[in-house]
């Protein structure tokens, strides 16, 4: 009789650990996947594009996504002269909640597809959520043009209004790196990534020590990202481990989530991390040295 219990004791727990498995949250979803589950109960799908207008949206959209304006809405705001910082968590909770997100919801976030710049305001807003402590988020890879390619998979217009929901935010400071930690890592041979475009990084400035990968080398067409091991060869190629504390930054903390977001989620280094605020808050402290890696006369 003891044995039977112990036997059945033990399939439970596998079926638990099974269905938990299967209700994790992909960090990428493909077209097939939100064709299937865009309006469960718990999935909210959000489009988040700058590219992408609310005009375009009520003219067409994924069915039951919601409207988010990734400019306007509160995602991003300007704290100590610094604009696209990160708001507070309570904040943060008033603006997904009224999006109807609770913490049992799985977010799925889509842009438009067409650029890595666009891209970016899907994974800016997964890097919020993780933030957040908020993992059930997803990212639809290629975006709304992938979904479009199908002229068969189903298109909604007008618009999708929800009732709002409690959402209880807990901010990770361990994901959002600071200016003195980026400071520190520059100067003890820590990992600082910096995802402007090559051009940026060469001509502009950078912090010193930094190495450059461009967020449009991480995506094998706009808005589409490598497959794992491509990123790793890339990461390889200019000398960034894959694992270990990582600094992540762009210009604003915007670029730089594509990259974040290669390597946390996608590769699966938990100890990455986003640099908000940047270049931008990186030189409105005089004191800081900004590396011009070619001078030209």
């Amino acid at each position: 009789m003891k044995k039977v219990i112990s036997f059945s004791v033990t399939a439970v727990f596998g079926l638990l650990v099974m269905a938990n498995t299967a209700l994790a949250a992909s960090p990428l979803v493909d077209v097939a996947w939100v064709k299937e589950h865009s309006c469960d109960s718990n999935v909210r799908v959000l489009q988040t594009s700058f590219v992408l207008s609310k005009a375009d949206y009520l003219t067409g959209h994924i069915p039951c996504a919601v409207y988010t304006n990734y400019g306007k809405d509160g995602w991003r705001e300007t704290l100590d002269g610094v604009r696209g910082m990160l708001p507070s968590a309570d904040k943060l909770e008033t603006l997904i909640g009224s999006l109807g997100i609770d913490n049992d919801t799985h977010v799925v976030l889509y842009a438009s597809g067409e650029s890595s710049s666009d891209l970016g305001t899907s994974t800016r807003i997964y890097w919020t959520f993780v933030t957040m402590s908020h993992d059930n988020v997803s990212v639809l890879n290629g975006g709304l043009k992938a979904y479009a390619a199908d002229e068969n998979n189903p298109v909604e217009k007008g618009e999708n209004t929800v009732a709002a929901k409690t959402f209880n935010a807990t901010f990770r400071p361990e994901l959002q790196a600071t200016k003195d930690q980026a400071a520190a890592a520059s100067t003890s041979g820590g990992v600082l990534v910096n995802n402007l475009s090559d051009s940026s990084y060469l001509f502009r400035g950078t912090i010193p020590t930094s190495k450059s990968i461009p967020g449009t080398w991480l995506q094998a067409t706009e808005g589409v990202y490598r497959p794992v091991g491509h990123l790793k060869q890339i990461f390889a190629h200019v000398g960034v481990p894959t694992t270990g504390k990582q600094i992540f930054f762009c210009g604003s903390g915007h670029l730089a989530t594509l990259g974040w977001f290669a390597s946390y989620a996608i590769m699966g280094n938990n100890e990455a991390s986003m640099f908000d605020g940047s270049m931008t808050m990186w030189r409105q402290d005089t004191s800081l040295p900004v590396e011009t890696k070619i001078s030209l006369n």
